[in-house]
């Protein structure tokens, strides 16, 4: 019998390396192909779209400022559902007035990227959903070592309307149940 031995890279393919995110969402591109591109659209896939427009954010420490604001609106709106970030993020969003925004894209925390989605003041990130795996405490603003977010802001305005016509929350980038709208034009 050979053993075949496997090193730590092929057992953690997107550990320790910078770049694990982008490396992932290339994969997934060329996985994909440019099916959407064949049918008309701007983007050939979600991936696609977040390559070419998604920003990694950086841990920045929140001010004293961005830290009473955030007390003061996370007391009014601290229903927080694990598992449920669209809705967390969305929530929050449309709840702030503008001063918070929404952004959508991946994180990788440690194993792989996920789809996910959070909230930013300032460009500071703010996760309430991913409190679970960082001691029970939100990420705000600091950014715990290893994980990575990268992802696009998108209007509240077409958030809000997003609830209004369907009367729920759910990712915009990958929307595949009504054929990726945000894929079909330039990202502006």
């Amino acid at each position: 019998m050979k053993i075949i031995k496997i090193s730590k890279e092929e057992k953690e393919p997107f550990a320790n390396t910078s770049n694990s995110t982008d490396e992932f969402l290339g994969n997934m591109r060329k996985m994909r192909g440019e099916g959407l591109k064949e049918r008309g659209y701007h983007y050939g896939s979600p991936e696609d779209f977040l390559l070419q427009h998604g920003k990694h954010y950086q841990s920045q420490k929140l001010t004293k400022e961005e830290e009473s604001y955030l007390k003061t609106l996370y007391n009014r709106t601290k229903a927080y559902k694990m598992k449920q970030c669209f809705y967390n993020a969305q929530s929050l969003a449309q709840f702030s007035n503008g001063k918070i925004k929404y952004a959508e894209g991946y994180l990788y925390s440690g194993i792989i990227p996920i789809e996910h989605a959070w909230n930013t003041l300032n460009g500071k990130v703010l996760d309430f959903t991913m409190s679970h795996a960082n001691n029970r405490k939100p990420i705000l603003g600091v950014i715990p070592t290893g994980w990575d977010y990268l992802g696009v802001e998108l209007s509240t305005d077409m958030i809000r309307k997003y609830w209004v016509d369907h009367g729920q929350s759910d990712a915009m980038i990958g929307n595949w149940m009504e054929e990726y709208p945000l894929l079909k034009k330039k990202f502006v």
